[in-house]
């Protein structure tokens, strides 16, 4: 698709193919043209300053209108970083090894078991407890941190969506008298109401599908202010987190209380995006939801110690 064509008007009159008068085709005057996602542009050959008139100003104008045209011309899929700090500077992480000796924390209040792992107060840091179902073992959550990011250019504002998943494939799955699914002896139901007892979700092209149950009305998010949980946040009637912005860090407790009766686990955080596009010809807003969504896995892991007896 060619954008600009070569050509001047020195005798008055517009000519766009004036560089070619064999031709009257566009394809044969390019000056900007872009196939797919690629675009090719003639500026910068020869110095911008060596215009008169003003002119390098503008052909400057139409280079850096190029790249941000370049930059809108496809949408890239939104991601999410989970850290186990607020810390803007924490490092991103997709696993927690967590070292255990049930022989030490057997018998925890509160807790079936716990790692071996202590913070500065003394207390045991992570306990297999799960604050989502259980709200008195809040004290014993182990706090984790979403922050999410999407780098598409727009004219508008950007709003992010994001579902929560259990990996299934490591988990005991069975369903109870009532017809309802559990995952390692806790009970959910299946998001869409179906009698399948997960869904399948592609995380990306070469993987293939993962089957996952949506525990997205189980993990609750939080507004976080200097690393505390504050307000959680509502869940629409779709059952999505919804309206969250791109560079803002989220809080979750993690369900530890899975590592009672499974050695491991995997957390699936899903991310789409909604653009609010305003027309720079109307003024008027059209709202577009971004076709690739973005996927973050965080597996939990617990590591028995080794024994030397």
């Amino acid at each position: 698709v060619v954008w600009y064509t070569l050509g001047h008007s020195d005798d008055g009159n517009i000519n766009p193919y004036d560089h070619n008068k064999a031709s009257k085709v566009p394809q044969d005057n390019f000056f900007i043209y872009n196939r797919g996602n690629v675009t090719y542009t003639g500026a910068g050959h020869s110095s911008l300053t060596a215009h008169t008139g003003g002119e390098w100003e503008y052909e400057a104008q139409l280079f850096i209108n190029t790249l941000f045209a370049a930059y809108k011309s496809k949408y890239v899929s939104p991601v999410a970083g989970i850290y186990d700090s607020a810390d803007i500077n924490a490092t991103k992480i997709n696993s927690l090894p967590i070292p255990y000796d049930g022989n030490v924390t057997a018998g925890i209040p509160g807790t079936n078991d716990s790692s071996i792992l202590k913070d500065t107060a003394g207390n045991y840091r992570y306990q297999f407890v799960d604050p989502n179902t259980d709200p008195s073992q809040v004290p014993n959550g182990t706090q984790m941190y979403l922050r999410l990011q999407d780098n598409n250019f727009v004219r508008g504002y950007k709003d992010m969506n994001v579902k929560i998943y259990l990996k299934a494939g490591n988990m005991n799955l069975s369903r109870d008298d009532s017809g309802n699914y559990q995952i390692a002896g806790e009970t959910y139901r299946v998001a869409d109401g179906s009698n399948r007892s997960y869904s399948l979700i592609n995380m990306n092209e070469t993987s293939g599908a993962e089957a996952v149950v949506d525990v997205t009305n189980i993990v609750q998010l939080y507004d976080t202010y200097n690393g505390a949980f504050t307000n959680p946040i509502a869940r629409s009637t779709d059952g999505k987190y919804e309206g969250l912005s791109s560079g803002i860090t989220y809080g979750f407790y993690l369900p530890m209380s899975y590592l009672n009766n499974t050695a491991y686990y995997t957390l699936i955080f899903e991310v789409e995006s909604k653009i609010h596009s305003i027309s720079a010809m109307t003024g008027e807003e059209t709202i577009e939801v971004v076709d690739k969504k973005g996927y973050e896995p965080l597996t939990v892991t617990k590591t028995s110690l080794l024994r030397l007896n």
